[in-house]
């Protein structure tokens, strides 16, 4: 399977993860009367965070060092994501059109471009690894078994 299908595949995997997490945690929270639903709300995107960032870690860009730096750039595509979803609602409701055009458009907007900026940006370290690694094999080791010299 070709790396880049491997990791569409694996970003919409994870995503319905983080997407199952934020609603769960939320759903509990409420329905315990732990907290009121925005908190629950906000606890419960926290959850979406930490499963969102380790699963793109782990499998879809499979970071392998400079987690810390990582991190911090998917909470900046985080909040850039929670803004333009906003942003795309304030448009949607001013121009007088239904809710369906907005989750439309969240679905085609959004994931793309969560997904071009996590990969050319907030994992950029691994995926250069990956593609080193895809180009030159670790020293030693040859390229193919049926390779001619």
């Amino acid at each position: 399977m070709p790396r880049i299908l491997r990791q569409l595949l694996s970003f919409g995997a994870v995503g319905i993860a983080a997407t199952v997490a934020h609603v769960g945690v939320a759903f509990i929270l409420i329905g315990l009367e732990y907290c009121p639903p925005l908190r629950a709300n906000l606890f419960g995107a926290g959850a979406a965070y930490f499963v969102s960032f380790f699963g793109n870690a782990a499998f879809t860009f499979r970071l392998r060092s400079e987690f810390a730096s990582a991190a911090f750039r998917y909470a900046i595509i985080t909040v850039f994501s929670a803004i333009l979803t906003s942003a795309i609602l304030l448009l949607v409701q001013s121009a007088g059109l239904p809710i369906f055009v907005y989750l439309a458009l969240v679905l085609v907007i959004a994931p793309p471009a969560t997904f071009a900026f996590s990969k050319f940006w907030a994992f950029r370290t691994a995926d250069r690894a990956d593609a080193l690694r895809d180009i030159a094999p670790p020293h030693g080791q040859e390229k193919s078994k049926h390779q001619t010299i």
